[in-house]
Formats: structure tokens, C-alpha cells, sequence
């Protein structure tokens, strides 16, 4: 049997990233709404944690300072290095559509909690005993 993926966007999760590399003013546009857990993919979820770090203390936001960050926090050699963080970069040509990509990993990470949702409400109904 043939189980399907969970929705996800992997495409505008680096674009989205990779803008915010270019143009850490876009942030102001995007960060309210993505949270870490709206990224499917494990090594773009660090990274944007290591962002979401970065501006709660007001630090600047650049590949320099990014890097620091998922050193610090033991998740660079995880998630490809420098290396992988410069192919964020060089992956979209403009920071323009930053937002177009936010709501896209948005869009994909409800859908999976309404999956995911909807599947343990499956398997309650079949347990007599659960409420």
C-alpha cells in the first residue's frame, strides 16, 4: 500500500529562507506568523529557529550571524554547513516574494495538523473506551 506524504512545500521553505538571507528586512513581513514547526523539513526548522533566536535579541540576521547561531546551538554540520546556507542564498534571485513563500509553508503546515488532527480523531472513534 502506496501511504501518501504529508503536505509540505519544500520549495518556498528555502526560497522563504533564502530571502530572508538576502534581506533580513523582510522578516518584519514574515516572522509574526511562522513559528519553527511550520517547516517540514528538519534542517530548514533549525535554521529558522536559529533566526527566530537571532531576532527575539534584537540581533542582526545575516549568513554571518545565522551561522554563529546553529553553532552555537549544535545544528550546523546538521543541516549541510556554510555550503547548504549558501545554496539558500543563491536558490532565489530577490527577497520580492518572501511573503508569497511564507504563506506557502503556512498553507502546507495546516494542512498537516488538520491531517494529523483528523487522524487521531480517527482512531478515538475506533477505541470504545476513549472519550
Amino acid at each position: 500500500m502506496n501511504v501518501p506524504q504529508l503536505p509540505q512545500d519544500a520549495e518556498s521553505e528555502i526560497a522563504l529562507i533564502g530571502c530572508l538571507l538576502i534581506n533580513p528586512d523582510c522578516l518584519d513581513d514574515v516572522v509574526i506568523d511562522i513559528k519553527p514547526f511550520d517547516f517540514h523539513g528538519l534542517r530548514n526548522r533549525w535554521i529558522w529557529e536559529a533566526v527566530a533566536d537571532l531576532r527575539r535579541v534584537h540581533a542582526a540576521v545575516d549568513l554571518l550571524t545565522v551561522t554563529t547561531e546553529l553553532e552555537r546551538s549544535g545544528h550546523l554540520e546538521a543541516i549541510g554547513g556554510v555550503a547548504y546556507l549558501t545554496e539558500l542564498i543563491t536558490s532565489v534571485p530577490t527577497s520580492t516574494h518572501a511573503e508569497t513563500y511564507a504563506r506557502s509553508v503556512l498553507e502546507a503546515a495546516d494542512r498537516r495538523r488538520l491531517i494529523t488532527l483528523a487522524t487521531n480523531l480517527a482512531k478515538d472513534a475506533y477505541n470504545p473506551l476513549a472519550d
